[in-house]
């Protein structure tokens, strides 16, 4: 797990990537804890273009200084805000994240939230479920299924449901199915 200044670094090397001219909010530099992008920023006083990094409505947290500076970039602005159409970075703009492996991805979160670094210390790394063998339908229709009644019945539903589709379970084919043998199941 990364240490406080991990994350500060991974923040404050986000900040910096942030080109001339755009914006960026506390979310956009870490969607899971954004607060923490405003505490890094206030603190560090070498944290690079802090005043590119904004509130997700375009308002600017520290005023007319950040305002001076935004203007100064040629930021379009719309009165007292960053005009967040023109000017901020959106995903699609962004480099795609890379995949990383389901460990990775627990140190991740581990790492952004002190409580569940806590549980991952103490119950060990969270195990992946296995994929619904019926895609993403079928674990919707599933967990339908098992929202409304308790494990054993529900379980035997599901399986009627199952069975009363034969074959592959789809939108068309639970379609397919006529109500009374849904309603049978």
């Amino acid at each position: 797990m990364a240490t406080d200044n991990a994350r500060t670094e991974r923040i404050l090397s986000r900040v910096r990537r942030i080109p001339k001219g755009r914006v960026q909010t506390y979310g956009d530099i870490d969607p899971v804890a954004p607060r923490l992008v405003g505490r890094v920023l206030a603190t560090v006083h070498d944290g690079g273009p802090w005043h590119r990094v904004v509130r997700a409505d375009g308002s600017l947290p520290r005023g007319d200084q950040q305002r001076e500076l935004l203007l100064q970039e040629r930021v379009p602005m719309k009165g007292d805000r960053v005009d967040m159409q023109s000017a901020h970075i959106r995903a699609d703009e962004r480099k795609p994240t890379a995949r990383i492996s389901w460990a990775a991805a627990i140190d991740a979160v581990a790492d952004r939230d002190p409580v569940l670094a806590h549980l991952v210390a103490l119950v060990g790394p969270i195990t992946q479920r296995p994929r619904d063998p019926d895609g993403h339908f079928g674990a919707l229709v599933r967990a339908i299924v098992f929202q409304q009644l308790a494990g054993p019945a529900a379980r035997a539903i599901h399986q009627r449901v199952r069975a009363a589709v034969n074959g592959d379970l789809t939108p068309e084919a639970l379609t397919a199915v006529s109500d009374e043998a849904l309603r049978a199941a």
